[in-house]
């Protein structure tokens, strides 16, 4: 029996495969499962092939893993794609048209209708319903945290839309059962009282710990999380929150609100850092800390705002005019987030440091 398990959902941006993750992620911690997820987004607000991967397993999972045990096919160019992580033992599920003519082939390709039985259960719109039952169906997860899950996010809804997902949700399971994997996992009753953060939300957490109350920043993915949490909670913790014309503006600003004797910060991601390099430079020179929160991106130029690489973290470390204190923190997991972007903000306030 396995004791971890790597699920690796594939469709189009846009095509709602972050629900399932969202709905089978919440269920999971409910049911006292570990587990970490990734997302690779394309860089498009519709089309091209997105991927999100959930790990499931018997310990702490930190880190995606580049074999996919399960692979949902939701739409086409997958499998062509995803062949590099994808092995004889890799079980790939999903409509027949969506899976090349070489993996059809395979004795551990399922193919699901899932369109079908969306339409059978009210409309296309609940194939995301049927995915995360058939999840739950070959997993042998209790059907109960995800009825759970369904309530909860349609609780806003018609009791007509709530019945229709709950009985999509079933349908998948139905079929789910008929493939069940060998999967043996053990129930932690710690995980149940887990909060489930993403990096920017620890990020976010350690900043507030470290008495962050002034937040400046242009919007650029993947640092634009940082940004969006503080200001939905600047009036309960106190930040002033300005979204400036741009990046220059916003990290003079953050060096502005030390001055001022504020502990600012600013957000952003390879390409708007660059900008901030006269600023990082001006911060050196007139002797005033300020915090930088790098959300990291491939390069050259402003990268791709959806993909990440540590090409940054060299861009860093060289980063400004001139040779000034500057201290560079990478985390590597979500503790390391928050304290590091807590011990960020504290650091700055010591004389040796100014």
């Amino acid at each position: 029996m396995k004791k971890q398990i790597s699920i690796v959902l594939s469709g189009e941006a846009g095509q709602g495969i972050k629900t399932v993750e969202k709905l089978l992620i919440y269920s999971l911690r409910n049911a006292g499962y570990h587990f970490f997820s990734t997302s690779e987004l394309m860089s498009r607000v519709r089309g091209g092939n997105n991927t999100t991967e959930i790990r499931i397993g018997d310990k702490n999972i930190k880190a995606y893993s580049e074999k996919i045990d399960l692979l949902v096919v939701l739409g086409k160019n997958a499998t062509e794609r995803l062949e590099k992580r994808i092995d004889a033992n890799t079980v790939i599920v999903g409509e027949e048209r969506f899976v090349s003519a070489d993996f059809a082939k395979s004795n551990k390709v399922v193919f699901v209708p899932f369109m079908q039985l969306a339409e059978q259960e009210g409309g296309i719109i609940l194939v995301n319903t049927i995915v995360l039952g058939y999840l739950f169906g070959c997993l042998g997860f209790e059907t109960d945290y995800g009825n759970t899950e369904l309530n909860k996010v349609f609780e806003q809804k018609k009791a007509e839309v709530i019945a229709n997902n709950i009985s999509a949700f079933h349908a998948g399971v139905k079929i789910g059962k008929e493939n069940i994997l060998p999967l043996q996992l053990p129930v932690y009753e710690e995980v149940k009282s887990k909060a489930i953060l993403s990096g920017t939300d620890a990020i976010s957490i350690g900043a507030l710990s470290g008495g962050c109350n002034f937040m400046a920043a242009y919007p650029m993915s993947p640092g634009t999380g940082v940004l969006e949490f503080l200001a939905n909670r600047a009036a309960k913790f106190g930040v002033v929150v300005e979204q400036a014309e741009d990046e220059i503006a916003a990290i003079n600003m953050a060096i502005g609100s030390w001055y001022a004797g504020a502990r600012g910060m600013t957000t952003t991601s390879g390409g708007g850092f660059a900008l901030m390099e006269e600023g990082i430079s001006l911060s050196g020179i007139i002797e005033v800390p300020v915090v930088a929160h790098i959300g990291m991106r491939p390069g050259p130029a402003t990268g791709l705002p959806t993909r990440t690489e540590q090409g940054d973290l060299l861009f860093s470390v060289f980063a400004g005019h001139g040779e000034f204190p500057k201290i560079v923190l990478a985390p590597g997991t979500l503790e390391q987030c928050i304290d590091i972007a807590k011990k960020a903000l504290i650091w700055q306030m010591r004389s040796e440091f100014r």
